[in-house]
């Protein structure tokens, strides 16, 4: 199994997103754990799918600060 865990201080960005789905696309990873998304779970619903996997756990950020995914 391998994983990649990645603090990417908000995903707003589209470039930031890109750069996301290169990381993935590069390392193959089974498990993406994202800090500090700065996302609402609707966001990192779009970002997942956009990445290419099926399954995700989102725990949203609190204002302009945390979230998990």
């Amino acid at each position: 199994m391998s994983l990649l865990s990645w603090n990417c201080r908000g995903l707003g960005n589209p470039q930031t997103v890109n750069a996301l789905k290169k990381a993935i696309r590069i390392e193959k990873p089974d498990l993406v754990f994202l800090m500090e998304t700065k996302s609402d779970k609707e966001w990192m619903t779009s970002v997942r799918d956009r990445c290419g996997f099926k399954e995700s756990f989102v725990v949203p950020s609190l204002g302009a600060s945390g979230g998990l995914a």
